[in-house]
């Protein structure tokens, strides 16, 4: 399947570890929504890298009011975390398997950085176009 993707607005930030790190993930996807004038209910899918499914469901959905649903976590026993290829991996598989709606809000979601230092948190709205 062809598709044109719009990327609406991209946020990235740091914070040191602790044990808000995903209160700190939450609060940048968050501010992308924000600054986008959307809601959680506003999109039709996170998908997000390939870490651990149970932290997703129990505690990012939670914290957002997201639905599990609309987690894209079919890939993690799949190949599990490939570093910086989980994203663009789950995007490609997301979009060739299912049918989505023209305009769909598509969150994008990854944290990285090395043991011990700070984090970089980066959510990307994609406004789904299918040609």
């Amino acid at each position: 399947m062809d598709f044109e993707e719009k990327i609406v607005y991209v946020i990235s930030g740091s914070c040191g570890v602790g044990k808000s790190t995903i209160g700190k993930g939450v609060k940048t996807i968050k501010t992308l929504l924000t600054r986008n004038s959307l809601n959680i209910s506003d999109i039709y899918m996170m998908i997000p890298q390939n870490i651990n499914h149970q932290g997703y469901v129990n505690l990012y959905a939670k914290m957002l009011n997201l639905n599990p649903e609309k987690l894209f976590l079919e890939n993690i026993p799949k190949g599990g975390h490939l570093g910086d290829v989980d994203i663009m991996r789950n995007f490609k598989d997301f979009s060739i398997n299912n049918t989505i709606p023209e305009e769909a809000n598509i969150l994008l979601y990854g944290l990285g950085g090395p043991e011990g230092k700070d984090k970089s948190y980066d959510a990307v709205l994609v406004k789904y176009s299918p040609k």
